[in-house]
C-alpha cells in the first residue's frame, strides 16, 4: 500500500501514482487518502487485506521522504529522496519510448546490486527490497511472465532503483527478414522478380548490437518470433521512474518505536523513544512550526520547569510552599 502524508506538490503525487504502477499487480493502485486520514487508519485497513508493506511519501518544501513499514510490527526504514525522474521525464530522453499494458499484469523481477555488506543496516534494505515483490518460483515460473525488471543498485551511502521493460526480439536475422517476420503488414514485392531481390537488396547481415544479450528462449515470449529454443536478442528498454534514495533512520515499530539505526547519531540505541528526527529529516512530511521546534529545545535542556529543584538542593520531602496572596487582593471565590 503506497500513500502520502502532509501537503504535496503535484510531481509527488504523480511519483505515488508511478510507483503503484510499479508494484502492480498486487497494491491498490486506485487508492484515494481524505485529509483526515491517520496512519493508523491505514494500518488497521491493510490488516485484513493482507498487506504486507506500507509506503508513505512526504514532503516539507523541498526535501521529499520515503518511509517503508513493515505490517503489522515493523522496522519501518526512513529514506531521504534525493532525486527522482517521473515517466514522462524518462521517455522524453529516448528516442523510441516502449509502452506495453501487458507487462504490468505480472509482477517485476527484483535485482539487487552492491548489497554485499556486512553492515546490518545495509543487510535490512536487501530484505526489505526483496520483500516488498512477490516472490518467483524459477522451478514454475514462465517465460512469457519475465516482462519487467526492478533494479536496485547500492551506490556509496545511496540506493538508486530503476524501472525497466523487458523487450525481446528474433536474434542473427537479417533487417528484411526480421520485418517479414515481426511486422504484421507484408512488405509490397510485386515489383521484384524473387524474394531474394528484397533479402540481399539492404544490409544482409544481422543487425544486432553489441550491448543486447542474445539467448536461447526457455518458453515463448512476447513478440513475433520469439518461440522456445530459438535464439532472440534481449534487451531493457527503461520505464520510469527513477529514485536516488538514502536511507537515515531504521525504526523498530511502524513508523515508531525504538531507533536502531540513524546516520547522523553515533548511537541511536541511547533513543529508546525513538520519537526525535533530524531538522533536516522530516519523518511526516508536513510542516513543522516554529514553537514546536522551541518545545523539543526545552525538552531537551531540561527546560525551567526543574530548575529550581536541581539547583536548590532542599528536601524532596518537604511539602510545597503555601501560595502567598496580594495584599488587597480578592480571594478567588467570593464569601
Amino acid at each position: 500500500m503506497i500513500v502520502r502524508r502532509g501537503a504535496t506538490d503535484k510531481r509527488v503525487q504523480e511519483l505515488v501514482r508511478e510507483l503503484r504502477r510499479v508494484m502492480a499487480p498486487h497494491t491498490a493502485e486506485r487508492l484515494k487518502e481524505r485529509p483526515g486520514n491517520s496512519l493508523k487508519d491505514f494500518v488497521h485497513a491493510a490488516q485484513p487485506l493482507g498487506v504486507s508493506h506500507l509506503l508513505v511519501l512526504g514532503q516539507q518544501k523541498d526535501q521529499v521522504n520515503l518511509r517503508v513499514a513493515r505490517l503489522p510490527g515493523g522496522p519501518t526504514l526512513s529514506f531521504k529522496i534525493r532525486s527522482f525522474s517521473l515517466v514522462r521525464e524518462v521517455r522524453a530522453q529516448q528516442k523510441r519510448p516502449f509502452e506495453s499494458m501487458a507487462a504490468y499484469a505480472t509482477a517485476p523481477l527484483v535485482v539487487l546490486d552492491s548489497f554485499g555488506s556486512k553492515e546490518k543496516h545495509v543487510a535490512l534494505q536487501r530484505v526489505t527490497f526483496e520483500a516488498l515483490f512477490a516472490p518467483i518460483d524459477v522451478s514454475t515460473v514462465k517465460v512469457a511472465d519475465m516482462r519487467r525488471v526492478v533494479l536496485f543498485h547500492k551506490d556509496g551511502d545511496g540506493v538508486e532503483m530503476r524501472h525497466y521493460a523487458v523487450q525481446a526480439s528474433a536474434a542473427n536475422v537479417s533487417k528484411p527478414v526480421k520485418r517479414v517476420v515481426e511486422v504484421k503488414n507484408i512488405p509490397d514485392l510485386s515489383k521484384l522478380k524473387d524474394i531474394s531481390e528484397y533479402v540481399t537488396r539492404i544490409d544482409p547481415g544481422s543487425d544486432s548490437e553489441g550491448e543486447d544479450a542474445v539467448a536461447p528462449m526457455a518458453g515463448k515470449f512476447g513478440g513475433r518470433g520469439n518461440v522456445a529454443k530459438r535464439e532472440s536478442k534481449i534487451k531493457l528498454v527503461e520505464l520510469g521512474p527513477r529514485l536516488r534514495l538514502r536511507l537515515y533512520k531504521v525504526e523498530r515499530g511502524v513508523c515508531s518505536g525504538d531507533v536502531l539505526y540513524h546516520a547522523f547519531k553515533e548511537d541511536p540505541a541511547s533513543d529508546a523513544g525513538g520519537g526525535e528526527s533530524d531538522a533536516d529529516e522530516s519523518d511526516d512530511g508536513g510542516e513543522a512550526s516554529g514553537d514546536d521546534e522551541d518545545d523539543e529545545d526545552d525538552d531537551a535542556s531540561g527546560g525551567d520547569l526543574f530548575a529550581d529543584d536541581e539547583d536548590g538542593g532542599g528536601d524532596s520531602d518537604a511539602p510545597p510552599p503555601k501560595k502567598q496572596r496580594r495584599k488587597g487582593a480578592k480571594p478567588p471565590f467570593g464569601r
